[in-house]
């Protein structure tokens, strides 16, 4: 495995160890009778970022197989990376806001938690992207 593809699967199980511990507050948000708006936020955390983490594993799996050269790899991996961390950020910060960050809105929190929704949607479509490029020079 390339070492751009065990940075990758590294931040990935820090991403997913986040996600999962989301689960805590929501699992306390439910029993503990919380608002919807709070319930559904730690909802959204836990499972949005487990799913993302897994995305990044998957990548990880596959990274060292595409026919690219490492700065390519280096760019996917990194774009992956910096979409995790956005969303961990944004994610773990929104049920305290009680805020979607959604738009440029509100609060300085409020528009920190769009800024890390901004940053983590970015930089997955870029991450993307790369994706498709490096899959389709592989053929």
């Amino acid at each position: 495995m390339d070492l751009p593809a065990r940075y990758l699967l590294f931040n990935a199980s820090v991403v997913l160890l986040i996600g999962l511990l989301c689960g805590v507050p929501y699992g306390m948000a439910i029993t503990q009778k919380k608002s919807e708006n709070t319930v559904r936020a730690w909802k959204l955390a836990h499972g949005a970022l487990s799913v993302g983490a897994a995305t990044m594993i998957a990548v990880a799996g596959i990274l060292s197989f595409l026919q690219v050269n490492q700065s390519i790899q280096w760019l996917l991996s990194a774009a992956f990376m910096v979409s995790g961390y956005g969303f961990c950020f944004a994610l773990t910060l929104e049920p305290f806001t009680n805020d979607r960050g959604l738009s440029w809105t509100g609060t300085f929190l409020h528009k920190t938690v769009f800024v890390g929704n901004v940053i983590g949607a970015v930089s997955s479509l870029l991450g993307s992207v790369v994706l498709v490029f490096a899959s389709f020079v592989s053929i």
